[in-house]
Parts: structure tokens; C-alpha cells; sequence
């Protein structure tokens, strides 16, 4: 998808941007990143022959959305996307330009999260099996056996009392 030399949104687009450094204060990346962002929206308004505000509506932001996903976007930068387009829309309505924003019932694809990696158990055998040095050396070697054979997860290794595991 290109951006749109010229379209109906690029003095609209001028003037939220205008906003958001005049009165929102945002840096400049941020608003170069927005104003790119709307661009590439006023180019998919073009290829769909939308020549004004009044014919935008959930459907026209979910095809914008659903294009930039099947061009590969990642959630993260179709949230923006998505982010961005709200906060023109709540400008447009602000302005008396529009009554309802197209944009608040639309949602991006979730996040894929990834997982923790695993540390192999023969590395972390290798690691444990040096000679300690000190008493701390052995204190931290218990405290890594322990997490790692009993698939703790940091909060629960922090929680545990010390002082009760040396009472009894």
C-alpha cells in the first residue's frame, strides 16, 4: 500500500498534525510516524474512491486494518495503526467533521507472545558443577537448582522466607 500524494485528508491530516504539536506536545518522531501512518490511510481511502469524511465508517477501518495484516503487519504496528486512526477520527468529531469514530469498534489481531527460552539442562549442569568459591557461591547454586528443578517462577522463588527454610 502507498501513501497518497494528494487526498482529501491531507490538509485534515496537516491540521491534526499541527494539533498534536501545538497543543498535545507529542515529539516529532511521534508525529511524523502518525502523519505517515494517515497517509497510508488516505492512499487506501483513494483505491477505494472515498472522497470525504462522510462515507468512512467501521468497515473502511477494518478493510484498512485487514490490508496492512495481509501485507504482513505485525499486531503490534496494526494496534498502532489503529491507535492513530482514533485519535484523527476524535479530532474530526471535535471539529464538528464527523459524529461517531469509525474507529472505536474495530479491533487488531492479538499479539502473539513469545515464551521464555529454556536453558539446556547440561549447560545448566555444567554451570552448577563448578566448585564453589564462597558461601555465596553456594547459596546462589541452591537457589538455581531449586528454580530450575522445580519450574518456579521468579515471584514464587522471591516469596519464599528464608528464614523459615533455615528454622527447620
Amino acid at each position: 500500500m502507498s501513501d497518497a500524494p494528494e487526498s482529501f485528508l491531507t490538509p485534515l491530516i496537516a491540521e491534526y498534525c499541527a494539533y498534536l504539536a501545538q497543543e498535545k506536545h507529542y515529539s516529532p518522531h511521534t508525529i511524523e510516524s502518525a502523519q505517515r501512518d494517515l497517509r497510508l490511510f488516505a492512499g487506501y481511502c483513494a483505491k477505494a474512491r472515498i472522497s470525504s469524511l462522510a462515507p468512512i465508517d467501521a468497515h473502511t477501518v477494518r478493510g484498512f486494518i485487514a490490508a496492512l495484516h495481509r501485507e504482513g503487519r505485525q499486531p503490534v504496528s496494526l494496534h498502532r495503526y489503529l491507535s492513530i486512526l482514533r485519535g484523527f477520527f476524535k479530532f474530526q468529531i471535535r471539529r464538528g467533521r464527523m459524529t461517531a469514530n469509525p474507529g472505536v469498534g474495530v479491533r487488531a489481531p492479538k499479539f502473539r507472545r513469545k515464551l521464555p527460552g529454556v536453558i539446556p539442562a547440561d549447560e545448566l549442569n555444567g554451570a552448577l558443577d563448578q566448585p564453589a568459591q564462597d558461601d555465596d557461591d553456594t547459596r546462589d547454586g541452591a537457589i538455581v537448582e531449586l528454580f530450575y528443578s522445580c519450574g518456579l517462577r521468579l515471584s514464587e522463588l522471591h516469596s519464599i522466607d528464608a528464614a523459615a527454610l533455615s528454622a527447620g
